[in-house]
């Protein structure tokens, strides 16, 4: 899970690690920084973002589970 305003982790960084690594996607917080905080002008609500990541988090946990591992 990558923040398009991560400046850790740019995008353009992150996405071929991921690209080389098997069985891995890349999910990416569209205005979201370190933190997955987002500004008030991408006008996205905080807790809807919080939300997703939690959806995100639950889908590959439930992956693990089940074999899938992505």
């Amino acid at each position: 899970i990558q923040g398009t305003r991560d400046v850790l982790g740019p995008l353009d960084v992150v996405k071929p690690v991921v690209e080389e690594l098997p069985g891995s996607r890349l999910e990416v917080i569209a205005g979201g920084d370190h933190s997955f905080k987002v500004r008030k002008m991408d006008g996205r609500d905080q807790q809807e973002v919080f939300a997703s990541l939690v959806e995100i988090v639950a889908e590959f946990a439930q992956s693990l589970r089940t074999g899938g591992g992505t």
